[in-house]
């Protein structure tokens, strides 16, 4: 049946990848229980505001903000939890490093440096 079949395959799933708030799921997580590291590419979105890249403007999703701490806490084998960053056009970003751009959230209008150090405290927090 599937249902064993479901519990006989999810032991050797032992990486998520997450690209939008979506996909973090409370309900869902419970089958996972192997899971070891967690990619979480839906947190930050960068926009090159400019040609020469001078301008960055990195938001961040509000939904996964919110819903990611008591996901996280549903893998008890969880080891590593790698924040990633993706453009508008939804491609991920290789070596994600929003310390060089402004910050925004939600319907922000302008970006503000206070984001940034929330940001920051927002990660120090679960790490």
């Amino acid at each position: 049946t599937s249902r064993s079949m479901l519990h006989h395959t999810m032991p050797l799933v032992k990486k998520l990848r997450i690209d939008n708030s979506s996909q973090i799921n409370l309900a869902v997580a419970s089958r996972f229980r192997d899971i070891r590291d967690i990619y979480i590419n839906s947190l930050m979105r960068l926009t090159v505001e400019d040609d020469d890249d001078e301008f960055k403007l990195i938001e961040v999703d509000f939904e996964t903000k919110i819903r990611v701490v008591p996901f996280l806490s549903r893998f008890s084998k969880l080891e590593r939890v790698i924040f990633g960053g993706k453009t508008v056009t939804g491609e991920d970003i290789e070596g994600f490093s929003p310390m060089d751009g402004y910050f925004c959230e939600g319907d922000d209008s302008y970006p503000y440096e206070g984001m940034r150090d929330r940001m920051l405290a927002f990660i120090d927090l679960i790490s």
